[in-house]
């Protein structure tokens, strides 16, 4: 499962959703098999997405693909606290 990465500039959005590419994160969606959650990762509460279960956001796991490789969203994530959570990972990982 992969979450797509948007981005409060709106310049940023409007190509995002243009593109024939997106950058997506890796979200760990069954948390009962996740040990523990690393710096690099973010907790996303159940409420918090509407994903059936929680789950992890992984930093470490942000790519590009291709528009036609993804499907139908199945949740989003409004929650400004997890979202700026998220972009603090951001900032950590690649020392920005």
């Amino acid at each position: 499962m992969a979450l797509i990465c948007y981005y409060e500039n709106n310049l940023k959005d409007a190509m995002n959703d243009n593109a024939f590419i997106k950058r997506t994160m890796d979200v760990q969606n069954d948390f009962a098999v996740v040990d523990k959650v690393y710096p690099t990762e973010v907790m996303l509460a159940v409420g918090v997405t509407g994903l059936l279960n929680n789950s992890v956001a992984m930093v470490q796991q942000i790519r590009t693909v291709a528009h036609s490789q993804l499907e139908s969203p199945i949740g989003s994530l409004q929650d400004t606290e997890a979202r700026e959570k998220i972009l603090t990972a951001i900032r950590m990982y690649f020392e920005v």
